[in-house]
């Protein structure tokens, strides 16, 4: 009887010890004590210098450890994911624990149910978010939030300052040419009428350069249109406010008419590129690649990538090979540089009414945006690796041995296709060794004259939302078809000027400027 006792208590004592060992493996950092598995939908990333989310990846192999949380991914090409989502949305079938959405579709799967409202649960779980906002002027919470309270999905949010659409111009052209990056209109077009008189700038012995190009119509009209006095980024932002505070769309303005007839005799005389309607940022790039092209309009921090990828930067990845330019100066704008300041969120995931746990994929979703150690490790990499601590206890770059630029995106850190907070490390420290790109990116943001949207970033009423939706996607087709008819010389603008203003309107723009006034005068009472 004595061994059966003294058998059982040396089990005891095995299990207890064992516990006690399991137990002190355990990190604080956990979200849960036993390995749980989330599913999580989202797109493959908006370029390829963005890396697949996959847990071979070491990020997302380190978050893994970091939460155990393991998480099986579904990725879907950017170019297909809003259908697939929608096709899913609707179907309420087949859907990951963690969805990547925003806007309407957000919004429709919120009030129908297909996703939670996360409200409830904020004010406990999302801790990190709220830590890292408790001293900035955002209030994150009422802009996540519906009118009625609800919220419906976490958001990232995107830096204002910094990566702004400009002019990227071939360094080494203007060196040949001996010229400097234009700061006025008149600069600019002198720049490419030297750029096509020359020839041969990229010693091929081809007829084959483009003066002026841009991968998206939409950024190319944003940034000329701000020489003609327009307020535009990134497609959108369209509506402007005037002194007594009623608003108006750019899109019918005399400044975007302007700036319309400017594009069409840049085409007309071959200055701009003839598949300028019609082409992506693959073929953009594949024509960069080539040193083909003299000014394009890019995010400023394409600048040493596309650079880079040019036959000079084969040799010297690290120089300079793509200059970053500013806004243009005219007497449209005040000889001013004026350049947008982005307010917006980014990107926003949802939970799925269909997901088990809940509360662990909040948590993990809160961890990812926002983890003190997570935007760490996401923005600078692995201590020891990518960078280290100085005597005063900030972080040091560990610049590459090989003289290469410093890179942490092939193991999956920097910019994610899931909300991110887009902090200056994150924009930042990718070119730190760079010192020609971070003279050129602090003398943009210097010299610039900044200017918000004018409709702040809160959340609509459903009201608002049904009356602009009512004819907004009429109104932006019709708009964006000719837009391109104009700039290509296909309708005359000046004869068909006020019949495309009277179709506009006919289209029911009134109801997508009557939505949004609503929304403005909320937002400045």
């Amino acid at each position: 009887m004595k061994k059966i006792l003294s058998l059982i208590l040396v089990l005891m004592l095995a299990i207890s010890v064992a516990a006690v060992a399991e137990g002190s493996e355990k990190k604080d950092s956990w979200l849960c004590d036993e390995k749980t598995t989330l599913t999580v939908f989202c797109d493959e990333g908006a370029s390829n210098t963005m890396p697949v989310p996959s847990n071979d990846l070491p990020f997302w192999a380190w978050l893994e450890d970091y939460t155990n949380v393991h998480i099986e991914w579904e990725c879907i090409p950017s170019a297909s994911y809003d259908e697939v989502l929608s096709a899913r949305l609707a179907a309420g079938q087949d859907l990951a624990d963690v969805i990547v959405v925003g806007g309407t579709s957000l919004r429709s799967a919120g009030q129908n149910g297909t996703v939670i409202d996360i409200a409830p649960y904020y004010d406990e779980l999302c801790t990190n978010l709220q830590a890292y906002f408790a001293d900035s002027d955002m209030d994150y919470k009422s802009l996540i939030a519906t009118t009625d309270g609800a919220i419906y999905g976490l958001a990232g949010t995107i830096n204002a300052r910094e990566n702004r659409i400009t002019a990227l111009y071939n360094t080494e052209w203007l060196q040949k040419l001996n010229l400097q990056a234009p700061t006025t209109l008149d600069e600019f077009e002198a720049l490419l009428r030297a750029i096509k008189e020359a020839g041969d700038l990229n010693g091929n012995s081809k007829d084959d350069e483009i003066p002026f190009t841009s991968a998206d119509v939409n950024n190319l009209l944003g940034y000329i249109g701000m020489a003609f006095g327009t307020h535009l980024y990134e497609g959108g932002n369209y509506l402007q406010a005037d002194e007594n505070g009623k608003l108006y769309d750019e899109r019918i303005s005399e400044n975007m008419k302007n700036a319309l007839k400017y594009l069409n005799k840049l085409f007309a005389e071959g200055l701009l590129d003839p598949e300028i309607c019609n082409m992506g940022y693959d073929v953009m790039s594949q024509k960069s690649a080539a040193n083909r092209v003299g000014v394009m309009v890019m995010y400023s921090s394409f600048s040493p990538a596309y650079g880079a990828m040019m036959p000079q930067g084969q040799d010297d990845p690290l120089g300079e090979h793509l200059t970053v330019g500013t806004t243009l100066k005219t007497e449209y704008n005040g000889m001013t540089e004026p350049m947008y300041q982005n307010e917006n969120l980014g990107g926003t995931a949802a939970i799925s009414a269909a997901c088990k746990t809940p509360e662990l994929a909040i948590r993990w979703l809160d961890t990812l945006i926002a983890d003190e150690n997570v935007l760490t490790t996401r923005c600078w990499g692995f201590e020891g690796e990518d960078f280290e601590y100085d005597a005063d206890g900030n972080k040091v770059l560990i610049q590459p041995a090989d003289g290469s630029k410093w890179n942490i995106n092939p193991k999956g850190c920097g910019q994610i296709p899931l909300p991110h907070l887009q902090t200056d490390e994150q924009l930042q420290n990718p070119d730190s060794n760079l010192p020609w790109y971070v003279d050129e990116c602090n003398a943009l943001k210097e010299s610039a004259a900044w200017f918000g949207p004018a409709i702040p970033n809160i959340s609509r009423t459903d009201e608002e939302v049904e009356t602009i939706a009512l004819s907004s996607t009429d109104v932006d087709t019709y708009y964006s078809e000719m837009r391109d008819k104009f700039i290509k010389g296909e309708e005359d603008i000046d004869a068909m000027w006020d019949t495309y203003v009277s179709n506009m309107w006919g289209l029911g723009l009134e109801n997508v400027i009557a939505g949004n006034q609503s929304v403005y005068d909320r937002a400045t009472k």
